[in-house]
């Protein structure tokens, strides 16, 4: 699991490398979420899963 920092995202080196890309939707005016929360959507969701 590679995440990304808020402002610069995923680099496109370590991008590329990746065998699948998935993201959060987030309600209107959300711009962001931090990291920690991410990782604990993604990780909830995964279980689920």
């Amino acid at each position: 699991l590679v995440m990304g920092s808020e402002g610069e995202g995923i680099p496109q080196k370590a991008l590329a490398k990746c065998d699948e890309c998935i993201g959060i939707k987030l309600k209107e005016g959300w711009d962001s979420l931090n990291v920690s929360a991410a990782f604990a959507i993604i990780c909830d969701r995964m279980i689920d899963e």
